[in-house]
């Protein structure tokens, strides 16, 4: 339907069933290149004449005869302000743990540079890995997971307790699971140590949820995390949590899937370690890999926002943390075992090919505006639908709506 309403913007005189058989070019599959993201279902009901620029705010209900009736958005059983906006609005901690230099100040860091978003960004510059962190030692024994055992945080008093057990420990594992809508919004917070599990209801604590603070960004604990970049923003955005000392599950994976590509197959441990597969980073593939458990990932595109949590979605969640630590510790043996310039090399290489990426393109004459046009619809339709803006309408299907309509082919774009 999303996908009806974007195209329906540059084609008003189109018939809008037309516009739901519009599906996105598949690119030829390659041996090497990586699964693609499942096409999502074409819209199969029919959209008012009316353009999508014009519509409110509102949600509204599609009938058949492809008119359109505004729908009030469905009430939640929690009281969380949040405003459909565009952008990252970062919350500030109320108050600065392990500091460095207060909170507030701007001082330049090592880098060159001085971070004002960050608050923490000095305490990062001048971060050194603990010389424990660096040690070699045999990865610990984990328990099975037992659902019952799972602590839940749902009063500020569990948050305390909470964060006096986190204090106490060297490393936890961090994992959250979001509400996929418009601006999204973080729904769950799962934390395990190496005893014990932890879910966080932050709808019950929204406003008190800064406080962990004092865990996340001490230097001392490690912080665990599969696929970090996404969570760590939903986490200063939504309660200003920062995290300082952050080891990466799937950045690791991806290091040493890159040793072990043909490249650098010339390249070989210190000592002898056990082959492990590593084409597939994703913490399913991690869990199975070193835990030998299979993980049930059909809850992850699921409402994390209903309440109460159905027992399958809160056990789902809650494994995700319990065998992170597990992982982290075959991961750092891994990594740990392989010669120093070897590592650094591994690095070079990923900073020549992430430049490569951020290098611009040659546009074609018109493209850029064209898809900018494009991208002002996605955002409406998104806002209207109070969908993530990226699953409304993919930025591949963009680039190729854009390029198409540069050289005025409208018989190309429904062909697509």
């Amino acid at each position: 339907m999303s996908k009806v309403m974007v195209l329906h913007v540059f084609f008003p005189n189109r018939d809008p069933k037309d516009l739901a058989l519009w599906t996105p070019p598949t690119p030829p599959s390659s041996p090497d290149s990586s699964p693609q993201r499942p096409e999502p279902h074409s819209g199969k009901k029919s959209l008012s004449r009316r353009n999508i620029v014009e519509v409110s705010m509102e949600q509204f209900h599609l009938h058949t005869d492809g008119s359109w009736t505004t729908i009030p958005t469905p009430s939640r059983p929690y009281d969380v302000s949040l405003k459909n906006v565009i952008g990252f609005v970062q919350q500030k901690p109320v108050v600065k743990h392990h500091q460095v230099v207060p909170l507030g100040a701007t001082v330049e860091t090592r880098f060159g540079g001085i971070a004002a978003n960050n608050p923490y960004a000095y305490e990062l510059s001048e971060f050194k890995v603990p010389e424990n962190q660096l040690e070699s030692r045999k990865p610990a024994e984990f328990t099975t997971f037992d659902i019952s055992k799972t602590k839940m945080v749902e009063s500020r008093k569990d948050l305390l307790e909470l964060i006096e057990d986190l204090n106490k420990v060297d490393e936890i594992a961090v994992d959250l699971e979001y509400h996929t809508t418009f601006r999204g919004m973080t729904s769950l917070i799962q934390i395990s140590t190496r005893s014990n599990n932890y879910v966080i209801d932050p709808f019950l604590l929204w406003n008190d949820l800064w406080r962990l603070n004092e865990p996340f960004t001490n230097p001392k604990i490690l912080k665990v995390l599969h696929a970090c970049p996404t969570d760590s923003a939903y986490l200063r955005r939504d309660f200003g949590v920062h995290l300082v000392n952050v080891f990466d599950t799937q950045n690791a994976s991806i290091v040493l899937r890159d040793l072990m590509s043909a490249k650098n197959s010339n390249l070989s441990l210190t000592q002898p370690k056990k082959t492990l597969n590593f084409e597939r980073t994703t913490l399913l593939s991690l869990v199975k890999n070193f835990c030998d458990v299979s993980l049930n990932k059909e809850f992850q595109t699921a409402d994390w926002a209903q309440r109460p949590l159905p027992h399958d979605l809160l056990n789902y969640a809650a494994q995700d943390t319990h065998y992170l630590l597990k992982c982290y510790d075959h991961l750092r043996e891994e990594i740990l075992g392989r010669k120093p310039e070897t590592l650094l090399e591994i690095y070079d290489d990923a900073c020549f090919s992430l430049a490569k990426q951020l290098r611009p393109k040659k546009p074609t004459s018109h493209s850029p505006d064209i898809a900018g046009q494009i991208y002002k619809a996605r955002v409406t339709v998104a806002r209207v639908l109070d969908e993530n803006v990226r699953e409304c309408f993919p930025s591949n299907d963009v680039k190729a709506i854009a390029e198409a309509l540069d050289i005025r082919n409208e018989k190309q774009i429904l062909a697509l």
